[in-house]
């Protein structure tokens, strides 16, 4: 992660959050981007959802 932060400029922890949905397995992501269409999800709403999935709570 800290490599893919200094090639794209941005903070090791911004990039962090940005790939947490890849810690989804397939079909939660597909089920979560089902929901974000379905619900118009914004990003904060995309983010606590997949927070709640993996099962961590909000700080």
């Amino acid at each position: 992660v800290s490599e893919i932060a200094r090639r794209v400029g941005k903070e090791r922890t911004y990039v962090s959050h940005q790939m947490r949905p890849l810690r989804l397995k397939p079909e939660q992501q597909l089920s979560l981007a089902e929901e974000i269409l379905e619900k118009g999800l914004t990003l904060a709403e995309t983010r606590e959802r997949v927070r709640e999935i993996l099962g961590r709570p909000l700080k």
